[in-house]
């Protein structure tokens, strides 16, 4: 573990960092923010120093701090990290690409920025689309979105048929691309 690790290799060794990362991580998915604050804030200063802003480990350590934020109540700060981490994922394409974006949308959620979040949401909605092999993959993940947006979404955006609406234009509609047949879940 982190002990081990940074016994071990020292503070800024790769797995060290990583270990303080994913300690901030769990520490934040217990409600134990105070404590995972530091860590998470040491990851991503270690991770820009070492890798840079535009590497996959620094953007990971933003989206968790951006994460921790948004858990904090600091919505603008969990913005404009998500943000920072949309913008290198463009740059450096990584497997944290979906990830950034989910954060951003959640952050723009928490603030109530409905309509900032849903471009975003339909612009992954067209990523999964093209990318899948499964027609039904990307209906699940439709739904999936879809759900997101109307549980947390101001009262003017849980009009269901305007998510089903946006959700078609994102993916097609919730049935197999071929005949016509219905998709199950």
């Amino acid at each position: 573990g982190l002990a081990t690790s940074r016994e071990a290799f020292g503070e800024e060794e790769h797995l060290t960092i990583h270990y303080t990362n994913q300690l901030g991580e769990i520490l934040a998915l217990q409600d134990r923010l105070d404590e995972a604050e530091p860590l998470l804030e040491k990851a991503l200063a270690l991770r820009q120093r070492i890798y840079g802003d535009d590497h996959k480990w620094t953007t990971e350590s933003l989206l968790s701090l951006s994460d921790l934020r948004r858990r904090q109540g600091r919505y603008p700060e969990a913005e404009a990290l998500a943000r920072r981490a949309v913008a290198n994922n463009e740059r450096v394409k990584t497997r944290t690409v979906g990830w950034a974006r989910r954060t951003l949308i959640a952050a723009l959620l928490a603030q109530d920025k409905g309509k900032e979040a849903l471009p975003i949401w339909e612009s992954m909605m067209e990523d999964l689309r093209r990318a899948a092999d499964d027609p039904q993959a990307d209906v699940k993940a439709m739904n999936e979105y879809a759900w997101r947006l109307l549980t947390t979404q101001p009262e003017d955006w849980r009009d269901p048929l305007k998510a089903l609406a946006v959700a078609q234009r994102a993916v097609g509609p919730p049935w197999g691309r071929a005949g016509g047949e219905r998709g199950g879940r």
